[in-house]
């Protein structure tokens, strides 16, 4: 078997379609503030295959790290995260 071409990280590569931009500016928005107000920081991405969003928490020494494969789960994780983290 060859090794994958420059620059393709995996060849089972999933061209999912699921995005952040499901859960809207006004969702966005409202974690980003809402969690960065209270001294905690986020970090959005996807893993590698493409096949999930990955939403990463930062409270002090503590990291909370949640995938998400569907986008009608979006506002159920913002709301978990807004609930322990703002």
């Amino acid at each position: 078997m060859s090794k994958d071409p420059p620059n393709n990280h995996s060849w089972r590569k999933n061209k999912s379609s699921i995005s952040w931009a499901a859960s809207g500016t006004d969702g966005l928005h409202t974690l980003v503030a809402a969690v960065t107000d209270s001294g905690n920081a986020l970090m959005f991405s996807r893993t590698i295959d493409g096949s999930a969003l990955v939403l990463s928490v930062f409270s002090g020494n503590e990291k909370a790290k949640e995938y998400i494969t569907e986008a009608g789960d979006i506002p159920a994780l913002f709301a978990w995260v807004l609930e322990q983290y703002s």
